[in-house]
Formats: C-alpha cells, structure tokens, sequence
C-alpha cells in the first residue's frame, strides 16, 4: 500500500514538472485523414493558484471546445490542442456555413488534477450554445428528422437535476438535446449525437441505434474537470 501510494506522488509531481516546462502549447497540427469536432458550450471564469501565489491567475475560458475527432471512420478522443487563431471550422449539420476561431489559449488546469485546457472564441458568434462544428467541410452529420427525435426521446428518458439550489427553488431537471445524425462508422446504423447532462456541467454523448435500443459509443465532457 506505501508503495502505491508513493508511486501515486511521484506520478503527481511528475505530471506539474512536465506541464509546467510545456505551458500547455497548442499545437495546431491536423492529420490529413482527421477531421476534427467541436462545438460550442459556455464561457466561464476560473482562477488557478500555485505554490506561493495568493492572488492566483484568473482566465476567461472562452465558450469553443474540441470534443472529439473523425480519424478512419473512426470517432476518437483528442486532448484540443490542434487549434489556432484564424483557424476555420464549418457547421456540422450545414457545411455551407463557416465561423473562424479567434482568442485561441490553453492553459493548466490544476483542479482535481493538473492537465490542459484548451478553448476558443468564435468571432461574431451567432450560433446558440452546442453547436457543432468541424475543421473540414464534410456531408456526415444531418439533422435529425421528427421520426429520428422522437425515437431518441422514446428510447432516452434520462433527466438529471443540475447544479445546487435552496430547497423549494430547484429547477426543472435537465433532459439531453439530439444534436445531429451520423453514420461514421458505416454499418448502416443512426448514430445520435446528444447532450449528456450531468450534476455540475454537460457533456456530448454518442449513442448508436441498433435496432432495439441505444448503445453509447463515445462520451466526452470537456467542462467536467475544468
């Protein structure tokens, strides 16, 4: 059990020397064969402390997150680190319509552990919240139809009570919101893409139809360990 637990502090001091000596760097190189998703969720402010350092350093996090990429017809994890200024990213579900990343910044987040956090602005955003977006004009996403929504909503009842309020003052819970329809893979299976409310934030969540019910197939929240 020492042994665990040292093991456990050397990987933690570890991990603030090599962030540290890295400063979060972004690094806006996109494969060819990967397209890269994000969408937009809400700006926050967040103030890091380090040793010695009463004040802390405060950031505005802009509301542009990555949440993921198409790698092979394949959905994958991405740490956000590929993006930059000036960068152009086009509707997911309308590739017609284009936005241009603007503010782009990463810094460590030492909140629960110490990792990056990479964000966005959009300029002269007009797109509401959860929007998604891709680095490449691409034909895969659809919005849903009436039939698809329906049948999303039959099959995922889930309704979370969100956030810390007085007794008596709760709001209604949160229900997920279908965001788009894909194929990514090619089995010829809907793949829903949908909000995943959780207690203090909002997560994306991919569920694929299988004929039956739904199956998640890939979940990211971006916001939860900020």
């Amino acid at each position: 059990m020492k042994f665990l637990i040292t093991l456990l502090l050397i990987a933690f001091f570890w991990s603030s020397i090599v962030y540290s000596k890295n400063e979060c760097a972004l690094l806006p190189v996109i494969p060819e064969n990967q397209i890269l998703v994000g969408w937009i969720t809400h700006e926050r402010i967040t103030t890091q402390f380090s040793s010695g350092d009463e004040k802390g350093k405060t950031t505005s996090v802009g509301a542009f997150r990555l949440v993921g990429a198409i790698e092979d017809n394949k959905i994958i994890n991405t740490i956000g680190s590929s993006i930059k200024n000036g960068q152009t990213f086009w509707t997911a579900n309308n590739p017609k319509n284009s936005v241009i990343l603007d503010s782009v910044e990463g810094f460590l987040d030492q909140i629960n552990y110490a990792h990056c956090v990479y964000f966005a602005s959009i300029k002269n955003n007009q797109y509401p919240r959860w929007t998604l977006f891709t680095s490449k004009p691409t034909n895969k996403f659809r919005t849903p139809s009436e039939d698809e929504t329906n049948l999303f909503y039959k099959l995922n009842q889930t309704c979370v009570d969100q956030g810390d309020y007085p007794t008596g003052q709760e709001p209604s819970c949160t229900k997920p919101t279908l965001l788009a329809i894909t194929d990514i893979n090619k089995d010829s299976k809907l793949e829903f893409w949908a909000t995943e409310p959780y207690k203090w934030d909002d997560g994306l969540t991919i569920w694929e139809y299988n004929g039956k019910g739904l199956i998640r197939i890939f979940a990211v929240c971006v916001g939860c360990s900020d």
